[in-house]
């Protein structure tokens, strides 16, 4: 299997049943968009202090690059590194309830094209 293949995989899989509708708006509220990816959200942390498991809001969600560059949402930064930290996404969990987080954290892959964002701040709740 070629490297090109497995990106393309990658981008169909994201895009297929499992996937959600993730909207995407940067900082200056100037760009938004919607696109498929995937989500998880659940109530499981480990706490700093103590390194025992708590009840905790926890969130991510992962995204291919090229899809959100494909609806015209703007990732990388002037030095060209993924720049999507402090942008607001949001999405439908299991319920069907809408929520907001802003992404504290974006790690690409750059060999694979997904971005996996750690959010943070939850907005509405």
């Amino acid at each position: 299997m070629s490297l090109e293949r497995a990106v393309a995989d990658i981008k169909r899989f994201s895009q297929k049943e499992f996937s959600v509708e993730i909207s995407f708006t940067n900082p200056d509220g100037d760009e938004n968009v919607s696109v498929k990816g995937f989500s998880s959200k659940h109530h499981f942390s480990i706490s700093p202090d103590t390194g025992l498991p708590v009840n905790s809001k926890n969130a991510h969600i992962s995204v291919v690059e090229s899809v959100l560059k494909d609806a015209g949402y703007t990732t990388r930064n002037a030095d060209n590194e993924i720049a999507l930290k402090n942008h607001l996404v949001s999405f439908a969990d299991a319920s069907g309830s809408t929520y907001s987080f802003l992404i504290d954290d974006a790690m690409p892959s750059e060999t694979f094209g997904l971005i996996v964002c750690t959010l943070g701040k939850y907005i509405n709740g």
